[in-house]
């Protein structure tokens, strides 16, 4: 037992057991056979290439040196290439064709009889474009036959872990291919990316004569495409679209975000494969693939906690790892596992095997969970997205839900039982989505879009003011620096400021001249918050008095009194004033520590009004 520790221990079990071939690798049937497909019209198009090359090239290369030639092929490219790959998919996938083309039992090895077949696709393709063409130059295009255009690019998408480069590369070990990964650590600026492409088309085979039939040498993985950085990176995103236009070599292409813009814009070319959280017959086969090899024992206890909780199958080996050597397993629950899009597909759709109630809410608030949203965010994007998952018959049973939730949640924040708050109305949003939710699978809530959502110009303000824009986001920032907290929490505490605003318009003038406001900040503040007329003229009257006295903070914009020097010309007391810094080195020098204003920075709204 010990010799066989010493074994495994040599190297990280992610790299033991990671697959060395596509059959190692944890596949749906779906999945396996999109990936096998993709691959095989790749070889199957290299093939037809060669065939191109032989037959066609030394005509082409003398009809493409005439300029009027080079005109028309201009004009007719994008025609000519869309006609081809249309006409070529239908082609291939016919059974019919594919059993003539491939080897029984193979991948995508080539059948020495298939170049026939392939080389009457040529002409055919060829003789149904030009018969659907003008006269315009028809005799010159009868003796060439214009290049093929690359296929289409595979797309991998899905979470970190998953499985996704771990299939490119058993995909390339099985078919003898080398793989020119282009990862997120390499910079991936216009200029790299169009580098490293051309460098791994370079001697891509098409004018090497090799005898028919043949493979693609090497295969390009450009890792993480939605991390590509629109400052470190600029440009590259572009550069890679327009490269795979007419690319060499098979590319395949991985991302982690499925909603993410880049990855939205990729569907369009490529041919998408999703990938996600092991299901747990895919879990229980990996752990059970693992403990054989190792020869380890597995209580059930451990099998059910890993299929429930593992993120992904890397979790699974790095858990299994763990477990083998001492004895406990590792921390599988994380704060955010899932975003807030994949959060609300999966509390909607995703329902538990016993087919219980109970089951499925507590599976919804799993998931919910794992997003780490505020549950009111939760119940504002829930509500938004609701159409797309609940039964029609059955949606005003779900609106009741979620109206209960909010009521639950605005009633508790109202009175200050938090409780109440977050937890009923957490409580009821999960059992609305649980119990109204259509039962569905993995593949098809990822492709189902879910929209951030949108409530008009008052979202609008909302996020502007979060992210510090305009004048009320300064005033939220003041705030927030001014009581050390986040801008949402001081969103969430302006109720009680207008409140205060309200009961006391003078405090809150001071409140603001305090924090620095400039004046149409306060103008702003009013006009959002404030709709009487009276209180707003008697917080402009104390915010102009309290300006007056020099009652200001240094957090945000210009200050009224920024020394004492400054504060004996305006009759401020000096130490109401702030020292520069200037004055503040003079103090360090002679060895005196002026006092520190920390305690003045962390008082609560309530402590500067009792101040008052």
């Amino acid at each position: 037992m010990l010799k066989d520790r010493q074994k495994h221990v040599q190297v990280p079990w992610t790299e033991l057991f990671r697959p060395r071939s596509l059959s190692e690798v944890i596949l749906t049937k779906s999945q396996r056979d999109s990936i096998v497909k993709w691959w095989r019209a790749w070889v199957c198009l290299w093939n037809l290439k060669v065939l191109w090359i032989q037959k066609y090239y030394s005509s082409w290369r003398e009809f493409i040196g005439n300029k009027e030639n080079r005109r028309l092929w201009q004009r007719h490219k994008n025609s000519w290439h869309e006609h081809f790959l249309g006409t070529f998919e239908k082609w291939l996938g016919n059974p019919e064709v594919e059993s003539k083309i491939f080897q029984q039992g193979s991948i995508a090895d080539i059948k020495k009889t298939a170049k026939p077949v392939l080389e009457r696709f040529l002409e055919d393709v060829w003789i149904s474009y030009i018969s659907d063409k003008k006269s315009e130059g028809k005799e010159a295009l009868m003796s060439i036959m214009y290049p093929m255009p690359p296929y289409k690019p595979l797309l991998l998408v899905g979470p970190p872990g998953s499985g996704k480069t771990t299939t490119a590369y058993a995909l390339a070990n099985d078919e003898g291919v080398y793989v020119v990964e282009f990862n997120a650590s390499d910079e991936r600026s216009r200029a790299a990316v169009r580098r490293v492409i051309k460098e791994a088309s370079m001697s891509a085979g098409f004018f090497i004569w090799l005898d028919f039939p043949q493979k693609p040498p090497r295969l390009l993985l450009l890792d993480e495409v939605d991390g590509m950085s629109s400052q470190r990176d600029k440009g590259g995103f572009q550069a890679l679209l327009k490269l795979l236009e007419d690319i060499k070599i098979p590319p395949i292409l991985t991302a982690n975000i499925l909603h993410d813009p880049k990855v939205r814009q990729l569907f369009r070319y490529c041919i998408s494969v999703f990938f996600d959280r092991p299901m747990k017959y895919q879990a229980e086969a990996l752990i059970k693939r693992i403990a054989s090899t190792v020869k380890m024992d597995l209580p059930d206890d451990v099998v059910d906690k890993l299929t429930k909780y593992a993120t992904d199958f890397r979790s699974i080996v790095l858990a299994l790892e763990t477990y083998y050597y001492s004895g406990k397993l590792p921390t599988l629950w994380h704060d955010r596992m899932t975003s807030l899009q994949d959060s609300i597909r999966f509390a909607f759709g995703l329902k538990s095997s016993s087919g219980k109630l109970e089951d499925d809410i507590n599976l919804a608030k799993r998931y919910l969970e794992e997003s780490g949203e505020d549950i009111y965010d939760l119940i504002l994007a829930v509500w938004d997205n609701s159409w797309e998952f609940i039964k029609k018959d059955e949606i005003f049973g779900f609106y009741k839900a979620i109206a209960d939730a909010d009521y639950y949640y605005k009633i508790g924040a109202l009175k200050g039982n938090w409780y109440v708050a977050y937890v009923n109305a957490f409580d009821k949003l999960a059992y609305g989505m649980a119990k109204y939710g259509i039962r569905s699978d993995y593949w098809t809530l990822r492709k189902k879009r879910i929209n951030i959502p949108k409530l008009g110009t008052q979202f609008q303000k909302l996020y502007q003011t979060l992210a510090g824009e305009g004048p009320l986001g300064k005033f939220v920032v003041s705030l927030a620096k001014y009581w050390h907290t986040s801008r949402r929490d001081v969103i969430k505490s302006i109720p009680l400021i207008i409140h205060f605003a309200k009961t006391n318009p003078d405090i809150i003038g001071a409140l603001l001249t305090f924090l620095g406001c400039s004046q149409d900040t306060v103008e702003a503040f009013l006009s959002e918050y404030i709709t009487d007329e009276e209180t707003r003229s008697r917080i402009r009257d104390a915010y102009k008095r309290s300006l007056k006295e020099g009652h200001r903070l240094k957090i945000s914009g210009k200050e009224e009194v920024s020394s004492p020097k400054a504060a004996e010309e305006k009759g401020v007391e000096k130490e109401k004033a702030i020292p520069t810094k200037k004055e503040e080195l003079k103090t360090a020098k002679k060895g005196t520590k002026r006092k520190s204003t920390k305690k003045e920075m962390t008082d609560t709204l309530d402590q500067f009004i009792s101040k008052e």
